[in-house]
């Protein structure tokens, strides 16, 4: 019997009032199972560390957005806080933040691909939706960069604090 998961999309402004959900209907494929296949796993992360912090921007539909995102990995296993707030140059952004899961995987070239999905709210803004981050560190655990994974929205940029 095939499973398909229903996904509602953290940190996107919707042009949609609040009480009508938006929601995608995801391929029975689990994230895990995307990124191990096209990554070499690993079973403990050696120099990713277990807690990081990292700040940026990120473009959805609202516009140029300021964020933090602190991961926690176990494993391949990969929490995560999404904080969005107003960028200088857009702000009227309101504040919010949410939970989100999924996997870290080193790649081949030593690199680490974060992807994590929405799993609950925080403070959720009004109009607000959450949206997955899928983005890849450079090798000396910098920076990282990639996509948030909402039609409505484009790149995400960070940089890490510690």
């Amino acid at each position: 019997m095939k499973s398909v998961a229903l996904v509602v999309l953290a940190g996107c402004w919707a042009d949609r009032p609040a009480a009508e959900p938006i929601a995608v209907l995801a391929a029975p494929a689990r994230t895990q199972d995307r990124v191990e296949a096209a990554h070499r796993p690993t079973n403990q992360l050696k120099q990713f560390p277990r807690h990081t912090a990292w700040t940026g921007l990120y473009q959805c539909s609202q516009g140029l957005t300021a964020v933090r995102l602190e991961i926690d990995v176990e494993g391949l296993a990969a929490t995560a806080v999404f904080e969005f707030s107003a960028h200088p140059s857009n702000p009227m952004v309101p504040s919010g933040a949410s939970r989100l899961k999924g996997v870290l995987a080193e790649t081949i070239d030593g690199t680490y691909q974060l992807d994590v999905d929405p799993f609950e709210w925080v403070s959720q803004p009004p109009g607000y939706f959450m949206v997955g981050v899928t983005a890849t560190t450079d090798t000396a655990l910098r920076e990282m960069h990639g996509t948030m994974k909402a039609p409505t929205c484009g790149r995400i940029d960070l940089t890490r604090e510690r």
